[in-house]
């Protein structure tokens, strides 16, 4: 726990200010970090537990990924997980910049004050599955970058 990686980890799964400081995010689980690597997007470091190493899913990530993976108890990942229930898989990436204007031509989603990460998410897919590559977010709504929002958004962050 005192460890400044676990710290930095935990910072970026836990806060949204610290997440904006950072420009910074985790993804957790296999299917996010695969999506993210099918798009020739850097990571900074995974971290995993002993047992997750040997699954197939992580070796195809140490495949694609070239950098240094952390290995972590389960108790550990189980502390800092926010699923609890998928393949020990928490990858650091940058968030990607946002444009500086908007194209007022262009299909766009507004999220206007909601709050719930899993309704973010479902809505961000929704999106993608249209078409829709534009997002604006209204103050009051949830982070489209924390840990739950991507997971419910299931890659769609990606498209």
């Amino acid at each position: 726990k005192d460890n400044p990686k676990i710290k930095h980890l935990r910072g970026l799964i836990e806060q949204n200010s610290f997440r904006k400081k950072q420009r910074q995010t985790v993804l957790e689980g296999t299917h996010l970090t695969l999506a993210w690597l099918a798009k020739n997007r850097k990571i900074h470091s995974i971290f995993t537990t002993e047992v997750a190493m040997s699954h197939p899913d992580l070796e195809k990530i140490n495949e694609l990924y070239d950098g240094y993976v952390f290995v972590i108890s389960e108790s550990l990942y189980k502390d800092l997980s926010t699923l609890g229930t998928s393949l020990a898989c928490l990858a650091i990436v940058d968030l990607p910049s946002s444009p500086e204007a908007l194209n007022f031509k262009e299909d766009t989603l507004i999220l206007d004050n909601i709050q719930d990460p899993g309704n973010v998410g479902t809505l961000l897919r929704s999106a993608a599955a249209a078409g829709i590559e534009q997002v604006v977010c209204t103050k009051g709504s949830a982070s489209i970058w924390s840990p739950r929002v991507l997971r419910a958004g299931m890659g769609a962050h990606f498209s």
